[in-house]
């Protein structure tokens, strides 16, 4: 892709306890996962670099940065959590029906009191 929304992907890889290599489009780098591997879009030799960096890591470096990234991914995108956002989005929205903006990373909205 050369873009991209919310990336289910990159979350559930990173649930799943699965090293994430993601190119630098619009949208996962949104996600903010810790740990990612970044490489410039359609740029081979940044995905190779990237590629050699993940392979060359030792059994406990992968299992550790891994175990930080499901950790990031549950305490972040917990369904709780994400109803709780939304209900203080709509509580400001009330509020303050002017204080909406979209970021420009990955199409996030914010509400700004």
């Amino acid at each position: 892709s050369r873009e991209e929304g919310f990336c289910n992907a990159l979350v559930e890889a990173a649930y799943c306890q699965r090293p994430i290599i993601t190119s630098d489009i619009p949208g996962p780098g949104s996600l903010d996962i810790p740990h990612t591997y970044k490489f410039a879009s359609e740029n081979v030799a940044e995905l190779e670099n990237a590629m050699i960096s993940l392979i060359s890591l030792t059994a406990d470096q992968q299992k550790q940065i891994t175990a930080e990234q499901k950790s990031y991914v549950e305490k972040t995108f917990d369904l709780d959590s994400w109803a709780n956002q939304i209900s203080g989005l709509y509580k400001t929205i009330d509020k303050n029906p002017n204080s909406i903006k979209q970021s420009a990373g990955g199409g996030m909205i914010k509400a700004y009191a």
